[in-house]
């Protein structure tokens, strides 16, 4: 699994720690979907979507680099001039 903090690498954002689902690579697996399934009702959202199910799931994710996509796999729209201004 891996997915981006979405704004994270700006300065005003440095704060956001946790997984953004407007992008997420998961391996499809039998096993993680009967694990997921049953929790839909029962694990807390931290905001009521489903990516805060997945916040409240992967709770891990924000500590474990090696599940963290580059930014620019989802760069919100509004920070995409900085984005091409901080590659240049």
């Amino acid at each position: 699994m891996s997915a981006v903090v979405a704004g994270g690498l700006f300065s005003e954002n440095r704060l956001w720690e946790n997984l953004n689902a407007g992008l997420m690579v998961i391996e499809p697996r039998k096993a993680l979907f009967d694990e997921l399934f049953p929790l839909i009702y029962r694990l807390p959202s931290t905001d009521g979507s489903d990516q805060g199910f997945l916040q409240t799931f992967y709770k891990d994710w924000p500590s474990d680099q090696k599940l963290h996509l580059d930014h620019k796999f989802n760069t919100p729209f509004c920070y995409i001039d900085e984005y091409c201004r901080s590659y240049d």
